[in-house]
């Protein structure tokens, strides 16, 4: 009968703690997570859009055939 009323109370602390242990972990690869961009080199945000064509709008994309067209006609 102990060896039941042990097991019992085994499955309860990880019922009860393994969720707490879990969100601890999650919270400190999410914290890890966050302070890695500041590691890195400050990039202006205002030019992003210089580096990825997927942000272009209508206007970016316009603006680029035409920088492309003149230094293709100027040479």
């Amino acid at each position: 009968m102990q060896g039941i009323i042990l097991a019992v109370e085994i499955v309860a602390i990880y019922v009860i703690f393994g969720p707490v242990v879990l969100f601890a972990i999650y919270i400190i690869f999410d914290k890890l997570a966050n302070r890695t961009p500041e590691l890195s080199p400050v990039k202006n945000q205002g030019d992003e859009w210089e580096d990825d064509p997927a942000l272009w709008t209508q206007e970016h994309v316009d603006m680029y055939l035409k920088k492309r067209k003149l230094s293709s006609t100027g040479s």
